[in-house]
């Protein structure tokens, strides 16, 4: 069996096939490596826009909905029959904010997304592309002239009118005197 390893003649490989072999194991270095470090950067962006996702559900949704409630309590209080107001709205989500990716397609047809940054003097963060506000779940409102029914029925087209929200999830009741 020695023998007939020792029968087989080797090829002599020339410089210029050593530099080729050379060359080849660097582009596949080069191919291999960066893989790793995209997969690490895409966890931190990934990381990063879900710190910013919570820190807009835990502040803007009771922001939002502050202000369609003071505007609602406007627009009602304008109404005729119906004097004071007051307006209470939920909501079923937190709403969404979408961060602009970008999106590559290398040759293996892999797609690969990175979060687009926007730099400051404050520093870094994601670029926001849209806001989806929250869905307004139903909507209470009391009213001085809510024991009417005109006015109830015209206060709750209103509501109707400005929010896509059903007839059945809008509440019109009277406001109680203060001196009974």
């Amino acid at each position: 069996m020695n023998d007939f390893f020792r029968e087989i003649k080797r090829p002599k490989l020339k410089k210029t096939d050593w530099i080729a072999l050379a060359l080849t194991g660097a582009i596949l270095l080069i191919i291999a490596l960066p893989q790793e470090k995209e997969n690490k950067a895409t966890k931190a962006e990934e990381t990063i826009q879900e710190e910013v996702t919570q820190s807009n559900d835990n502040s803007q949704p009771e922001s939002y909905v502050s202000y369609l409630e003071d505007r609602l309590e406007e627009v009602l209080g304008q109404m005729e029959g119906v004097g004071k107001v007051k307006v209470m709205i939920t909501i079923s989500d937190g709403g969404e904010t979408v961060v602009e990716k970008d999106v590559r397609t290398t040759i293996d047809s892999e797609t690969q997304e990175e979060t687009v940054f926007v730099e400051d003097k404050a520093g870094s963060y994601p670029y926001v592309g849209k806001e989806i506000m929250p869905s307004i779940e139903g909507i209470v409102v009391v009213a001085e002239g809510g024991g009417n029914a005109t006015v109830a029925a015209n206060i709750s087209n209103a509501a109707m009118a400005l929010f896509p929200v059903e007839a059945h999830k809008i509440i019109v009741v009277k406001m109680s005197s203060k001196g009974d």
